[in-house]
C-alpha cells in the first residue's frame, strides 16, 4: 500500500509539475506566445475548444474515476493495480484541459485558457492520494 500511495503522489507531484514548467516556458520567451494574439477568429475557436475540453473532462476525471473503481476495481485481488491505472486515467483527462488551457492563454493573452486550466488544477485538488481514502474507496481492511 505504501509503494502504491508513493507513486500516486510522485503521479500527481509530475502532474503539477508540468503546467508550472510550461507556464514558466512561456513566460521567460522560451516557447513562442502570441501567435493568435491578433486573429479574432483563431481567439474564438480556441477559447471556445479550451472551454468546451475543460466542460467535457473535469466532471469525466472526477466521476467517471469514482464509478470505474466502484464498478471494475473494489473485491478484486489487483484492486491497487486497477485504482492506479484508473488514477493516471484521471490525471490523463484532467491535462486535457490543463495543456491546452496554457498553451490557449500564453498564445491568445486571453485569461480563457488561464481560467480552464485553474479550473483543472483545482479539481486536481479532489484527486490527492490519501491512504484512507484509498482504503474507503476499494474497501480494503486494515492489514
Amino acid at each position: 500500500m505504501k509503494q502504491t500511495l508513493n507513486r500516486l503522489r510522485l503521479q500527481i507531484g509530475v502532474f503539477w509539475l508540468i503546467p508550472l514548467l510550461l507556464a514558466a516556458l512561456y513566460g521567460g520567451d522560451y516557447l513562442e506566445t502570441g501567435r493568435w494574439a491578433d486573429d479574432e477568429g483563431a481567439r474564438y475557436v480556441a477559447g471556445t475548444w479550451v472551454v468546451m475540453l475543460t466542460i467535457f473532462c473535469v466532471p469525466a476525471a472526477l466521476k467517471g474515476f469514482s464509478l470505474y473503481v466502484k464498478r471494475y476495481a473494489q473485491g478484486r485481488p489487483a484492486a491497487l493495480s486497477l485504482y492506479e491505472r484508473a488514477f493516471a486515467a484521471r490525471l490523463l483527462a484532467l491535462s486535457l484541459c490543463i495543456w491546452p488551457g496554457v498553451y490557449v492563454y500564453f498564445q491568445t493573452f486571453d485569461n480563457l485558457g488561464g481560467l480552464c486550466a485553474l479550473i483543472g488544477l483545482t479539481a486536481s485538488l479532489f484527486c490527492i492520494p490519501r491512504e484512507a481514502r484509498i482504503r474507503q474507496e476499494l474497501h480494503l481492511d486494515e492489514e
